[in-house]
Parts: structure tokens; sequence; C-alpha cells
């Protein structure tokens, strides 16, 4: 797919603050409440199930206005907005309406397939960005390792003096780096 401009973007820690779903589905499988960090740490089996649980309770999601913000304003400027997440595609719909209810313009959503669960977030979504390139690219991610990736990704596809700047989406707020 070729664009001039392009943004992709994460969601989950990204676009919304996810802690209270997830909070709140540990409570429903594991009898205890674990916030994000301790969950990424838990094997992919009992992870998996969390994150299926909490990815929908659209309504405790919490807007990052800020980011939010940043990426419709970038929409306006005449980007290319792919919102691209680890979800599996069997909660695509959720995430849809809660794209919408959250306000976010974009035009398209990248979200994983089954089988792609064994290939880890970070390693999956670099892959990706080889179908989504252009001459001015902004990648906004929550993860740091994610953002390095990123990085190395565009270091390895940009051979034309391609631009691009990267978000590190810190509480509620963006810091971002560009080459």
């Amino acid at each position: 797919m070729k664009y001039e401009k392009i943004v992709i973007c994460d969601l989950d820690g990204t676009l919304v603050d996810d802690n209270i779903a997830i909070k709140e589905a540990c409570k429903e499988i594991l009898g205890k409440e674990l916030d994000r960090k301790e969950v990424r740490k838990l094997n992919i089996e009992i992870k998996s199930k969390i994150y299926d649980s909490a990815q929908k309770k659209v309504e405790l999601f919490v807007p990052k206005k800020e980011v939010i913000d940043l990426v419709n304003k970038l929409k306006k400027e005449g980007f290319f907005v792919i919102i691209m997440t680890a979800r599996l595609d069997k909660v695509k719909k959720e995430t849809e309406e809660l794209l919408k209810r959250i306000g976010v313009n974009y035009d398209t959503l990248v979200i994983r397939k089954q089988e792609e669960l064994k290939i880890d977030d970070e390693v999956w979504k670099a892959q990706k960005l080889k179908e989504f390139f252009g001459k001015e690219n902004v990648y906004i991610e929550d993860k740091p390792e994610n953002i390095l990736f990123f990085i190395k990704a565009f270091k390895e596809l940009s051979k034309n003096n391609e631009k691009g700047t990267f978000y590190l989406v810190v509480d509620r707020y963006p810091f971002y780096y560009e080459i």
C-alpha cells in the first residue's frame, strides 16, 4: 500500500488507558487484581484470556485525549492513519466500537490474526511496517521496545530520505524522536 504520509498508531496504552479493564479481567480470571506490567509477564495462555476479557469491556477504557488529538490533527494534515493493534481479530467489532466512542479519525485498522499470536507483539508490528511505508512516517506507541523495533525497521526500509517521527506515549503525553 503506497501513501505519501502515514501514521501508525497503537491502541491499548497509547490511545486509551486500559488498566481498569485489565484489573477487572484479572479479578474475573485470577481472583485478584494485576496491573498491565504484571500481566505482560504471565504465560501466553493466561495473558490471552485476560486480554480477551478486558478488550470486551469497552466502557472501562479511558481515552488519552492528547494522543487522540495528535492523531486527529495528523489526519487533518493529510496523513493516512492506521491503527495497528496486537489485539486478536475476534474482538474486531469491540475494537471498532471503542475507536468510534473515543473519536479517533482513522483510515484502516490492522489487527492480529490467531495464527500470528505466536509472534511477539513488537516483531509482528515491525513486520507489518513493510506493508505501510511512505515518504513521511509517524509511529505512535506506548512500549519503548516497540519504538526501538520501529526505528530499526524504519532504518532498514528507508532508502530515499524518508522522514520518520516516533512518539512514545508516557502516561498521557507523547514524547517524540525524529529521524
